[in-house]
C-alpha cells in the first residue's frame, strides 16, 4: 500500500497544507511502510549542515516491533522530546493503517 510519493514522504496526511508539509517546516516526522514489515521512522535532523545534504537530511529508524511498541517510539519521538506534539494524532494514524495493510497482507486475503 502507498500512501505517497517518494518526494513527499515526511507528510503523514497527504494534505497540502502548511502544518503537515515536510518542505516548509524545519521539523518533520514521516512514516513509511517497510517491505519486509514494520516501518520506518524519519525525523528531520537537527543538526543545520544537513540541510544542504539531501541524503542526511533525515534520520531514519526501522521499526518492527509489535504495535504497541511502535505505537509508543512513535509518541516518544513526536511528543516526547517536544520535537512536533502537534503530529503525534497523525503518525499514529498513519501507523495504524500501515500496520492495518501489513496484516491484509500477510494473511492472505
Amino acid at each position: 500500500m502507498e500512501f505517497s510519493s517518494p518526494l513527499n514522504r515526511g507528510n503523514l496526511t497527504n494534505k497540502n497544507t502548511f502544518k503537515f508539509s515536510n518542505v516548509a517546516n524545519k521539523k518533520a516526522v514521516g512514516l513509511v511502510a517497510n517491505p519486509e514489515g514494520g516501518v520506518i521512522l524519519s525525523v528531520k535532523s537537527k543538526k543545520g549542515s544537513n540541510a544542504r545534504k539531501p541524503a542526511s537530511l533525515y534520520n531514519k529508524v526501522t521499526l518492527k516491533r509489535d504495535f504497541r511498541r511502535v505505537a509508543k517510539l512513535i509518541s516518544n519521538a513526536t511528543a516526547g522530546d517536544y520535537y512536533r506534539p502537534d503530529l503525534k494524532q497523525a503518525a499514529l494514524a498513519r501507523w495504524s493503517a500501515i500496520h492495518l495493510s501489513q496484516e491484509e497482507g500477510s494473511s492472505g486475503h
